[in-house]
């Protein structure tokens, strides 16, 4: 059985065990099956910081995938920030097998494979040079940033969006009017220039 028949085969048992009321089995089995893609779980994961989670669930959708230019993109997103994060902790062994193993893979088919290139090599440079909680700051900013530039990429990885509850989509609108907000409420608390009593408004004729 193929994946696709197995996973049609999975969502009919799915159906059933919740049209009988066995909602925590219907559960269990869409949890275990990966029958749907959860942007809202994947979400919380990015702005939280968890990205070892964050790679072991899309891993887990585009099993099979990996070679193809959306889904190395998109992967490569996550490994680098997990990369990142496990230097930053100190664990280098460990990250440099994970760099052999799980990141430099998706050179190969990264639709901008010198740029990519470029950012793990920064990497193991700030690294080296123990600047690399500075060259990839942690913020929340730079998590979100992290998960609009992810779903570039996972726009064009169509065969998740079957898996996908169309009320998680609303997210990709979220993500893609963050960076106006940021923006804006950069404009709204920047310090406005006060007239000093008793002097005229500064002219901006010359």
């Amino acid at each position: 059985m193929d994946r696709q028949s197995e996973w049609i085969l999975l969502r009919r048992v799915y159906a059933f065990l919740k049209s009988r009321g066995l909602r925590a089995s219907a559960h269990a089995l869409e949890k275990e099956a990966r029958l749907k893609y959860d942007v809202r779980r994947l979400y919380a994961h990015f702005v939280d910081g968890r990205w070892r989670r964050a790679d072991q669930y899309v891993s887990a959708f585009m099993r099979g995938k990996e070679n193809t230019p959306a889904a190395s993109g998109a992967l490569f997103v996550i490994r680098l920030r997990r990369l990142v994060e496990a230097l930053r902790l100190g664990n280098h062994f460990w990250a440099y097998g994970y760099h052999v193993d799980r990141v430099a893979p998706l050179l190969i088919g990264h639709p901008d494979r010198a740029a990519a290139s470029a950012q793990v090599r920064e990497a193991l440079r700030a690294d080296a040079e123990g600047r690399i909680g500075k060259a990839f700051p942690d913020r929340e900013e730079n998590r979100r940033a992290c998960f609009v530039e992810f779903l570039g990429y996972d726009d064009q990885n169509k065969h998740l969006y079957r898996c996908s509850d169309p009320l998680d989509l609303n997210l990709k609108l979220i993500a893609r009017n963050y960076s106006l907000t940021m923006r804006r409420r950069r404009r709204r608390h920047m310090p406005r220039r006060q007239q000093v009593p008793g002097q005229p408004a500064a002219s901006t004729t010359t």
